[in-house]
């Protein structure tokens, strides 16, 4: 009961704060974006599983759960659910999270070198 209390008077005091005027422009374009790269790695995601499960002879629902974006946990309890190999899973995952530890902070280094270049040379111009 007074969790429901919080909430209420915690709604009550959020409707009351008045919103920025432009907070929301854009926000449709931003969604749209969203959702449709949102649906676009769910597509290639799957065709990778079909490609993967085809090449391997693995089952398509085993490949599914080890290439979907998603914490081990999850995906491993998922497959031993659905009675998938939960080793391969989890070692995709793994691998999955190792790669993006290595592979993305010398991407990030590069891009935000790349965006120093950047402005540096917009300066020197203008």
């Amino acid at each position: 009961m007074f969790k429901l209390l919080v909430f209420y008077l915690s709604v009550l005091i959020l409707a009351s704060i008045p919103l920025p005027q432009g907070m929301f422009i854009g926000l449709k374009q931003t969604l749209v974006v969203a959702f449709i790269s949102t649906l676009m790695l769910i597509v290639a995601m799957f065709a990778c599983a079909y490609f993967v499960s085809k090449i391997t002879g693995m089952a398509f629902m085993t490949t599914a759960l080890a290439l979907a974006p998603g914490g081990i946990a999850e995906m491993a309890t998922t497959a031993v659910v659905l009675d998938a190999d939960s080793t391969f899973v989890v070692a995709v995952q793994v691998l999955r999270i190792i790669v993006v530890c290595l592979v993305l902070p010398p991407i990030f280094k590069i891009l935000h070198k790349w965006e120093i270049r950047k402005n540096v040379h917009s300066h020197i111009s203008a």
